[in-house]
């Protein structure tokens, strides 16, 4: 290490071994220009210059610095300074000082990423590792820029060097003896490659990427009636909002019971329907209930209610409410001078004798049993009450 002299513009260090036709140098004069460090390493601070002595075998080691065009300490037919091991120069005095220090490390820019996996492999099946940990463009997601995984114990295991601090996105993949390609469901697995260290994969075909949903019903079944739950919660193309693609409901204690698995983080969205033994569908009047696969769980509905309550408790179907043909989310629209049937659901009785009904508006009557007419066009509410229980409906005539 040496500090550069005040009016040199460069700093070469010529070191050499031995005199006369014994002597070996490091180069011909003035040596090689010394690197003047940016940043302070353990053995020197930034704005120093340091040269590395290359190996010139056994003898006496000297140095004589210059700045490569006339000045150079030690002068002019003098001898270098003789020096052993690490050595600093303050860039005036006549001699080297010993400096001992532990050289800063390097910085180590990779990491070695081990995949280790579980798969169960059929003969002639290869399995690889693959996904996105900066392979470069086009070597992404691919068999080609993944690492093949060999038997290991109880494992298949594979190494690959990665840029530290780089992302890692994997899955696994099968590759039979014809080339056919399968993945696996489960999803992406993510890291980080902070260090070297192992990336533990596990093929599952999606079983831990799923969650049971139980659907808990009440209804009134009749001889020869079957429950079921029907909507979409993602059973694949051409099977939602049908009979074959939903839950069927078995009878458990006070409820009609039935649990299908569904992939985490779907959105939930069904409805009722009895079967007849003739086959004859008949659908709940109540809207789609709605929840989310968030995690495992219950969720409680009735017929006759569109609420859902994600306990698994039966909604308190106590609250009446107004249905009919054509009714949807408490609304209904008319022709004028037509009739409609309205009637409560919510109660025990499907028409009850004291249900009281009444228009608030002149768009709209309505009789004693829940047929209304169109009288003019507009807008107008109808209610009915049931003991201490009142719903209302809004009535548009067109």
């Amino acid at each position: 290490y040496a500090t550069k002299p005040s009016g040199w513009s460069k700093m070469y260090a010529y070191v050499y071994t031995g005199d006369g036709a014994t002597a070996k140098n490091n180069a011909a004069w003035p040596g090689v220009e010394m690197t003047a460090m940016a940043a302070a390493d353990s053995c020197a601070k930034a704005g120093t210059y340091k040269y590395e002595v290359p190996d010139l075998g056994e003898g006496t080691y000297r140095v004589i610095f210059s700045n490569g065009s006339g000045s150079q300490m030690p002068g002019a037919s003098q001898p270098g300074f003789e020096f052993s091991g690490k050595v600093s120069w303050d860039g005036s005095s006549a001699s080297l000082t010993a400096i001992t220090c532990t050289a800063t490390p390097p910085v180590i820019k990779t990491a070695d990423i081990t995949f280790s996996a579980t798969a169960d492999l059929k003969t002639g099946e290869t399995l690889y590792a693959v996904g996105d940990w900066g392979q470069g463009k086009g070597k992404t997601w691919t068999r080609a820029g993944g690492v093949k995984l060999a038997k290991n114990g109880n494992a298949y295991t594979g190494t690959t060097t990665m840029t530290k601090g780089q992302a890692i996105t994997a899955r696994l993949i099968k590759v039979d003896a014809n080339g056919k390609t399968t993945w696996d469901e489960i999803g992406d697995v993510k890291a980080t490659a902070d260090k070297t260290k192992t990336v533990d994969l596990k093929w599952t075909n999606a079983v831990e990427n799923t969650v049971d949903i139980t659907i808990n019903a009440a209804a009134d079944l009749k001889t020869g009636e079957t429950l079921y739950a029907v909507g979409d919660w993602g059973q694949g193309k051409g099977k939602t909002w049908n009979r074959a693609g939903g839950v069927k409901l078995a009878r458990y204690g006070n409820a009609y019971t039935g649990t299908t698995k569904v992939g985490k983080g779907n959105a939930i969205t069904f409805r009722l329907i009895k079967v007849d033994a003739n086959g004859k569908t008949t659908w709940d009047s109540a809207k789609d209930r709605k929840s989310k696969a968030d995690k495992t769980k219950a969720l409680g509905v009735s017929w006759t209610s569109g609420k859902v309550n994600e306990d698994g408790t039966i909604p308190d179907d106590s609250a009446i409410s107004i249905s009919g043909k054509g009714v949807a989310d408490g609304k209904l629209s008319i022709q004028k001078g037509n009739l409609a049937e309205l009637y409560v659901i919510g109660t025990q009785d499907a028409t009850p004798s004291d249900a009281v009904w009444w228009s608030d508006g002149a768009a709209v009557a309505v009789s004693g049993t829940g047929t209304v007419y169109g009288v003019q066009t507009g807008t107008a509410k109808v209610n009915v009450k049931v003991g201490n229980q009142t719903a209302t409906i809004t009535i548009t005539v067109k």
